[in-house]
């Protein structure tokens, strides 16, 4: 299990970047309507639960897999209703919206805790799913009485889960990195013999 995660370090930095750039563009353009921003957070969720099925074959044989499989399906499913139904009201929406955070960071805490003896630095996922919960909670308790807000809340959301992605993503890297280089023969297992091979 802790392998297929170091083996794929690369798909948190991904989800890390991809949420960095949504909270990046949600600060940029304070005049976007908020349709429009509820549309694009709907790509997010989208990309974000591709990301997520695609984590889930990183745990193959693992329990943990299945909580990941849950976050991608509901995070596909709530991008396609988002992109699928733009009539729905954005109070609707919101509530979809918020949903999904919620369920998301109740996943990455669990993981977070499955996941303590694997590796480390799950701090960061338990972090990442807390914010996702904070966020989710604003928009389902307090839907936003402006676009204005609701883009604060989001992208501050965003950006600070984003980075502690990012670093989940780097700290795998480093530990694959390393189980890499263990891997090599040392020089006291690596030394020539009297008929020039070596021996182990």
């Amino acid at each position: 299990m802790c392998n297929g995660l170091k083996d794929r370090w690369w798909l948190f930095v991904v989800r890390g970047l991809l949420a960095i750039l949504f909270g990046a563009l949600a600060f940029a353009r304070p005049e976007i309507a908020f349709a429009a921003l509820i549309a694009i957070f709907g790509g997010y969720a989208l990309a974000d639960g591709f990301l997520s099925l695609a984590g889930c074959l990183a745990l193959t044989g693992a329990r943990s897999r299945w909580w990941l499989l849950i976050e991608g399906v509901f995070g596909i499913a709530a991008g396609v209703i988002t992109f699928t139904n733009p009539g729905a009201t954005a109070f609707v929406l919101l509530a979809l919206l918020g949903a999904w955070l919620i369920l998301s960071g109740v996943i990455r805490i669990v993981l977070a805790f499955e996941l303590r003896d694997a590796i480390r630095g799950e701090w960061l996922l338990g972090a990442a799913g807390l914010c996702s919960i904070i966020a989710g909670l604003l928009t389902l308790i307090s839907p936003v009485q402006t676009a204005f807000a609701w883009m604060w809340v989001m992208g501050l959301y965003a950006i600070v889960a984003g980075i502690a992605m990012l670093c989940l993503g780097f700290r795998l890297r480093s530990l694959s990195n390393l189980g890499a280089l263990t891997d090599l023969p040392s020089p006291e297992r690596a030394r020539p013999n009297h008929l020039g091979g070596t021996t182990r």
